[in-house]
């Protein structure tokens, strides 16, 4: 008899929070989550679920996910945890899996989120419920799948309680197999569409399962249930159409230690015309009988042939021993797997089905990927495998061979098969590898990759050295001047054994040049190669150009490099201000530097220092350099500079350029009187200010002008009123008579002083 819980309901306060101590319905309380991952549990702290609960959580992100549950303690036959895929609410479409017992906890399910999971207990014992976490999974996978790590156990189609499974129904179960062991796979019920609802069984497990079908079951197995037993982990996917349902199926599972084991021998995935196979078979059972069968494939059209079989027996021992040979008689087919039908000690007929070994390509091509990147990273050589008839399945291994003779094994970056065409039966297979040597190993040699009959050698190509990083150094102020020393350090791109450079240093006069070698002074190896210390001199005073290395390493080109020698600073120098009382008017000063005999490449740094000794950058305006003349090496370079301060800054200020010694160029700024300042403090506003007078008088004058013109001709001003045209031309011709009495026929001007019309 049940005990009415309602008087022990009650919640304990800690630390933590609140804990839920059952029976408590609320603390099973459902909702959405949205992360990729997390914790689902009913109850959330300790104690046990209650009764008729219906409580239900919707994880949302979509993809694929995987759930595990830590823990699953609930009334068998009553209470019951429901997963619903591709669901965002329950419905029994979308059901996809029942628990009820303790042992799924060494089952993990995979999914297409979104997924529903469902907690519902009766009416009468209550336990201490479940416990399960889901985490998002960048993969894809063929249904709703549960993957079994347990040795032994029972599956259905569909649920127990349905007559009949449901139209596009699709779901999977993969079996893990540890290494040395068997699995043996059972119908005890099959019934299903013929041609229409299939179950296919994979090797391997999801998601990582081969997606060619080792066997294909469809139709109605009454009398008969097959039976199947495999050396590896399997994976059944279980799918339906849209047209008729039936029963559906059982089927029990065992994972033990296997009776019999295949031995394959002369085997390879693709059978020419003529080709010969054997495989062998060892049965710890006297009394079974075997046959063994090749399953062929062209594309998607599949095909079985049976092989002769030779037994032998051991009196002394209980094995038994199976030879099975057989000839393709095709031209190209893919063979697919090897299925063996064992009868025996009572038993239903066992049906053994491994897939062919991996075997290599009957042909092969290889070819390097961005060879040029080769020797920039360090030994990193990255190459492709082609095999252009091949089967899909064919696997591709490769390896260098150093020039030494040791290997090194390439690593599997890529693989990719294309489809294989309606008339052929193969495909193209193409696989990316990567493989690290030292750089000074990779030198002469050999990228080797097994085929059936051999080996396919590609011979690395002579490569070039390239230089990472080239610095000059000047320790000594001396310059161009005859003896000068200069220092340049070379970085190369890895640290090779037995790297040689020379140095050469280009000096030019004029049109002419002269290389002088340097010395080695010192190799530095650092992490990322080594550093050649190299030490020169200039001979006489000319201008050097560039520095040539050729980097030597045997088995390599040589790699020649060139470098511009850096910009320096002149060894004499003049300086001319230019315009010298503007600064008064804005700050701005300018000035020239000029260096007669100097390098075209010569660079003038100057500043401006103030008398409260702050330092005001120039800027560069233009450099003009003339070429050199007669048997002269140098030439003229005049740069002009530009430099903003305050008026009242300038005075005192000093222009200072710098010198390849160290030193610098002065140029001090004069100092000017007050009366001096001050007359020019009015005369440049005024001289600045000119341009603008003149355009705004010349506009006056022109005005004056036209209003002159226009009183003359009796137009203005436009309020007074014009007189009688007769009276005008008469007056006109008075006023003519009057002028020229009074200034001369020459004068050829009308006498208007007086302003007043004469009638």
């Amino acid at each position: 008899m049940k005990t009415d819980t309602r008087f022990f309901h009650y919640i304990q306060l800690s630390v933590f929070g609140l804990l839920c101590w059952f029976p408590f319905s609320e603390c099973c309380s459902g909702g959405t989550l949205s992360s990729s991952s997390g914790t689902i549990a009913c109850p959330s702290y300790g104690g046990q679920y209650s009764n008729n609960l219906d409580v239900s959580w919707s994880i949302r992100p979509r993809g694929v996910s995987r759930i595990r549950f830590s823990k699953l303690d609930v009334e068998p036959c009553c209470d019951k945890v429901l997963i619903y895929e591709n669901a965002t609410s329950a419905s029994n479409s979308s059901e996809r899996f029942r628990l009820v017992h303790a042992n799924v906890t060494e089952s993990e399910f995979w999914l297409n989120a979104p997924f529903v999971v469902r907690f519902r207990s009766d009416g009468s014992v209550t336990r201490s419920g479940f416990r399960l976490s889901y985490e998002r999974r960048s993969v894809s996978i063929p249904a709703a799948t549960e993957v079994i790590r347990q040795r032994s156990g029972v599956r259905r189609s569909h649920r127990a309680d349905v007559g009949s499974y449901s139209n596009n129904y699709k779901k999977a179960w993969s079996i893990y197999v540890p290494r040395n062991l068997s699995v043996f796979i059972r119908f005890t019920k099959f019934d299903t569409e013929s041609g229409c609802d299939y179950l296919r069984i994979y090797a391997g497990l999801v998601p990582g399962y081969q997606r060619t079908a080792l066997q294909e079951i469809s139709g109605g197995q009454t009398s008969f249930h097959p039976s199947y037993t495999f050396s590896h982990s399997v994976t059944l996917i279980f799918t339906t159409d849209s047209g008729t349902v039936h029963e559906g199926f059982e089927f029990e599972f065992g994972v033990y230690y296997p009776e019999f084991k295949l031995i394959f021998s002369k085997w390879t995935r693709m059978a020419i015309g003529g080709s010969k196979f054997s495989v062998s078979l060892i049965s710890l059972d006297q009394n079974v009988s075997a046959r063994c069968y090749l399953n062929l494939e062209c594309g998607s059209r599949t095909s079985e042939m049976a092989m002769n079989s030779t037994i032998y027996s051991q009196r002394r021992s209980a094995k038994k021993l199976f030879l099975f040979s057989g000839i393709v008689s095709d031209t190209a087919v893919c063979i697919r797997n090897i299925t063996c039908r064992l009868r025996g000690s009572g038993r239903n007929e066992l049906v053994e089905s491994t897939p062919a070994p991996d075997v290599e390509p009957v042909s092969l091509e290889i070819s390097l990927i961005k060879p040029e990147l080769w020797s920039l990273s360090d030994g990193l050589i990255r190459f492709r495998a082609v095999s252009q008839a091949e089967c899909r399945r064919v696997r591709h291994r490769c390896e260098l061979r150093l020039f030494n003779g040791s290997a090194v094994t390439a690593a599997q970056v890529k693989r990719q098969a294309s489809q294989p065409r309606t008339s052929q039966c193969v495909s193209r297979v193409q696989t990316d590898f990567a493989v690290v040597a030292e750089l000074i190993d990779t030198v002469n040699s050999t990228i080797l990759c097994y085929k059936q009959a051999g080996t396919v050698n590609y011979s690395l190509p002579v490569m070039q050295l390239p230089v990472r990083e080239i610095q000059w150094r000047f320790p000594d102020s001396a310059g161009i001047t005859a003896g000068a020393a200069v220092r340049i350090l070379f970085t190369t791109a890895a640290n090779i054994r037995g790297l040689s450079a020379k140095c050469r240093l280009h000096q030019e006069c004029g049109t002419g040049t002269i290389e002088i070698p340097m010395r080695v002074d010192r190799i530095v190896p650092t992490s990322l190669g080594k550093v050649f210390h190299f030490f020169g001199q200039w001979q006489r005073q000319v201008c050097s150009r560039n520095v040539s290395c050729i980097f030597s390493v045997p088995g390599m080109l040589d790699s020649i490099e060139f470098s511009e020698l850096p910009p320096v600073e002149p060894n004499d120098l003049q300086l001319e201000l230019i315009n010298p009382k503007l600064w008064l008017l804005n700050g701005a000063i300018q000035f020239r530097a000029v260096s007669e005999h100097a390098c075209p490449s010569v660079r003038h740094r100057c500043e401006l220092r103030t008398a409260t000794n702050y330092s005001i950058p120039a800027t560069l305006i233009k450099k003009d350099v003339s070429k050199p003349t007669g048997t002269q090496c140098f030439s003229s370079v005049m740069s002009q500079f530009l430099a903003f301060a305050q008026p009242s800054d300038v005075a005192g200020s000093t222009v200072r350029c710098r010198l390849l010694n160290g030193s610098s160029a002065l140029l001090v700024l004069p100092e000017l009187g007050f009366e001096t300042r001050l007359a020019e403090v009015w005369e440049r506003p005024l001289l600045a200010a000119s341009s603008t007078t003149a355009v705004l008088a010349i506009i006056a004058l022109v005005a004056v002008v036209a209003c002159f013109v226009l009183m003359r001709s009796g137009r203005w001003p436009p309020w007074k009123e014009s007189p009688d045209a007769s009276v005008v031309n008469e007056s006109m011709k008075m006023q003519t008579t009057v002028s020229n009495q009074y200034y001369g026929e020459s004068a050829g001007i009308p006498d208007d002083s007086t302003g007043v019309y004469v009638t």
